[in-house]
């Protein structure tokens, strides 16, 4: 008795499946990117919903961040040793029904719990989703559907605040979680019926454990320590206490990861000297992205003083930009060298950060936008090429711990960004201002918001202007290698 395809022929062609994987990994990348930041709109109402502080909401975030943060190694660990396919899918389901579990607690602890749980299928979905794109694309179209990709991640987390306010005032804050669940079964649908089934490793391989939990407990440390400098400071007894804890842990995780045959992480993998130098490039850049994330809504709505729909489409605007450009970006790779595209990118970067640095009180909407334009256009250019930088020159068998290396260094980058940023803005407003440290931003004076802006990204573009000099190096190194 003959089965029964239910798939049309059509579909089952491999240009036309090569497509059908984008459309999934999409998908998944874009819920999990909205996922970002799209609970931070609700804290407020979640404050009120469950009778609770503001101390103990914000780890409805924290939860999830912090997942993600720990589990990233291990996630490409795993996709190196087993089947991406279906790894992927766990990652999906996981993620899915964790959102409805969110949107039907009643109590502040379960929806605590569920969005850590939400965490690990965010981390699967997006590490594994890099390294299946990397494996089904041919070389010489692989950096266009990385662009595309890293294009879809940027809008998703431009428009989680945005798309967070219009679900609230449809139908409440639990729409927030219960609408990742159509989109969870679409992407579910197209996974198991259209991804292909990538083999599993061809050499028995065992999971270290161990490590994993080292550098899990060390990035958690590493992270409360970052999130206890915006509320305590540097220097403050609850900060060194968890940053000593991350360099210990840290340290240990190098003893164990050289002791052990079959390690988490091969450390020889950053004797690949442009791998390292793309990783440390992609925790500057997205350490300026996190503080621009931060500060800018700070001088839109108490500086400019605008609605919140007018600040969330200005905050929109290089993102979107950011995403339109990515994909171009990527074709760029497939034609002329990733690492050219790359210091492009930098020095579009450092430009519009020396433009932000000029707001002042009578920026006007079309002068915020031709200031803003040229870091969304470089952020844009930046990530796709880094990404192909990384992806496009690795092998099958390193693609998912490759993965995971980029984003960690987009997670770490966020966290130390949000920090140092933050903190620098808060010290320098209220400093100009004579206020204490322990005054609320929203009092301080209107020119002491101006010089906060102006003075931190002009320091930020020092910083930036390192990395402009660390890339046009690894853009010469490029060269002098393949000559």
């Amino acid at each position: 008795m003959k089965s029964i395809n239910l798939i049309p022929e059509k579909l089952q062609q491999p240009e036309v499946q090569k497509w059908l994987t984008m459309l999934g990994v999409s998908l998944g990348t874009l819920m999990f990117a909205l996922d970002v930041y799209i609970v931070n709109t609700t804290l407020p109402q979640l404050v009120e919903v469950f009778h609770t502080n503001s101390a103990l909401i914000r780890w409805v975030v924290l939860s999830y961040l912090l997942t993600i943060t720990a589990m990233v190694l291990g996630a490409g660990r795993l996709g190196d040793m087993w089947n991406k396919k279906w790894l992927y899918l766990g990652g999906v389901i996981l993620f899915s029904i964790s959102s409805l579990m969110c949107g039907l607690v009643c109590e502040v602890n379960y929806l605590i719990g569920f969005r850590a749980i939400q965490g690990l299928g965010a981390v699967l979905i997006s590490v594994l989703g890099l390294a299946i794109i990397a494996e089904v694309f041919p070389s010489e179209e692989r950096q266009r559907a990385l662009g595309i990709i890293s294009g879809i991640h940027l809008v998703g987390v431009a428009l989680g605040p945005t798309v967070g306010e219009l679900l609230i005032s449809l139908a409440g804050w639990q729409l927030i979680f219960l609408i990742n669940l159509p989109i969870g079964i679409i992407t579910t649908a197209i996974v198991v019926l259209f991804f292909p089934s990538f083999p599993n490793s061809k050499r028995q391989q065992k999971f270290d454990l161990f490590g994993m939990l080292i550098m899990a407990i060390t990035l958690v440390c590493f992270s409360l320590s970052m999130t206890f400098v915006q509320t305590e400071g540097f220097s403050s007894k609850i900060t060194l206490t968890w940053l000593a804890f991350a360099a210990i842990g840290f340290i240990s995780f190098l003893v164990v990861e050289y002791s052990v045959s079959e390690p988490m992480l091969d450390l020889k993998i950053f004797q690949d000297f442009q791998l390292s130098l793309s990783l440390l490039l992609s925790v500057i850049i997205y350490s300026f992205i996190a503080g621009i994330m931060f500060i800018i809504p700070f001088f839109l709505q108490f500086v400019k003083q605008y609605p919140s729909f007018e600040m969330g489409c200005l905050l929109a605007t290089s993102p979107i930009l950011g995403g339109l450009i990515s994909p171009i970006s990527g074709i760029l790779c497939d034609h002329f060298k990733s690492s050219t595209i790359r210091l492009i990118g930098l020095l579009f970067i450092a430009g519009g950060c020396l433009a932000i640095s000029t707001f002042n009180e009578d920026l006007t909407i079309l002068g915020y936008i031709l200031r803003i334009a040229p870091y969304g256009l470089g952020t844009g250019i930046f990530i796709s090429s880094n990404i192909s930088t990384v992806m496009g020159a690795m092998t099958q068998e390193r693609l998912g711990i490759t993965s995971s290396l980029l984003s960690l260094s987009r997670n770490l980058g966020q966290t130390i960004g949000l920090s140092t940023m933050g903190t620098l803005f808060s010290s320098l407003t209220l400093r100009q201002s004579n206020f204490s440290m322990q005054i609320d931003l929203t009092t301080a004076p209107i020119e002491s918001l101006i010089i906060g802006v102006q003075t931190t990204f002009h320091l930020a573009a020092i910083l930036l202007i390192i990395a402009v000099i660390i890339g046009a190096f690894s853009c010469w190194k490029a060269s002098l290698n393949q000559g």
